[in-house]
């Protein structure tokens, strides 16, 4: 999904809702993680044994970012392309 880019004057402007969204959603897997551990002893247990829901936790953010920063990153060239008359 595309962000929406609006373009006034010389400034460029992202529609950053689904980006912040995906950073709530974020937001809510680490909650519902860190809740399976109530102190933060049983917390760093966890992460220095490797332990895989922290693991996969990671993975799952990373590809998030990683996903909608891309998207980010291609709409913006797209637009600024667009603005500099080069598409």
């Amino acid at each position: 999904m595309k962000h929406k880019v609006i373009i006034k004057e010389s400034k460029i402007f992202i529609n950053l809702n689904k980006f912040g969204k995906s950073l709530s959603e974020i937001c809510r897997k680490t909650r519902i993680l860190l809740e399976k551990y109530p102190n933060i002893n049983k917390q760093i247990v966890a992460l220095k044994s490797k332990d895989s829901n922290f693991s996969k936790f990671r993975n799952e953010v990373n590809n998030l970012f990683n996903k909608e920063t891309l998207q980010i990153q291609k709409d913006l060239e797209a637009n600024f392309r667009t603005i500099l008359g080069v598409i």
